[in-house]
């Protein structure tokens, strides 16, 4: 039978798979063949938020920054709910990691400086994610600069082509 060999093409299945919705690929083709589910985790996990991302380690919690005059005064600050374990990293490097192209940040006035020094003190193996190519960086760590130079070395390597249009700056 022609149809079952035509579909084991990992090209074709390639070009296939990405016309489908993200919701599709979930509900569906995941479901269909181990070889299947390989290709479509590339497609789910080519761009991803990073707090989502970085929830596979564990869980993180938010916590809603004060408000004064319905705006925002302090940042939303993003937290792991417990400390990763080596085992997670690995699986995290492993697993995902190299899946990811391009990761968005949360919203300005958000903190998730914690979260990527515990990465940090973890010892991953650096670039974090090896295949990244483009990322929208912006100043995510509430104004604390040197925690945001510490933490791009997660991220960045010479693969990356591609910032954003939100640039660093300095907070005084």
């Amino acid at each position: 039978m022609l149809e079952p060999r035509l579909f084991e093409i990992p090209e074709l299945l390639d070009h296939i798979l990405s016309h489908l919705e993200l919701t599709d690929l979930r509900r569906s083709a995941l479901l269909v063949k181990r070889e299947w589910a390989e290709i479509c985790l590339d497609f789910l996990w080519y761009k991803v938020d990073l707090c989502v991302l970085l929830g596979l380690l564990v869980p993180i919690s938010r916590k809603i920054g004060a408000k004064k005059g319905g705006f925002s005064a302090e940042p939303d600050v993003y937290e792991f709910d417990e400390t990763p374990s080596l085992n997670r990293l690995k699986r995290f490097e492993a697993k995902y990691a190299p899946r990811v192209r391009s990761i968005t940040l949360p919203p300005d006035n958000t903190d998730i400086a914690s979260i990527l020094v515990k990465i940090l003190l973890m010892q991953p193996k650096l670039p974090l994610l090896p295949n990244l190519i483009a990322l929208d960086w912006n100043d995510f760590f509430g104004g604390h600069m040197a925690s945001s130079e510490a933490c791009a070395g997660l991220f960045m390597h010479e693969r990356v082509q591609d910032l954003g249009n939100r640039a660093f700056f300095v907070h005084e």
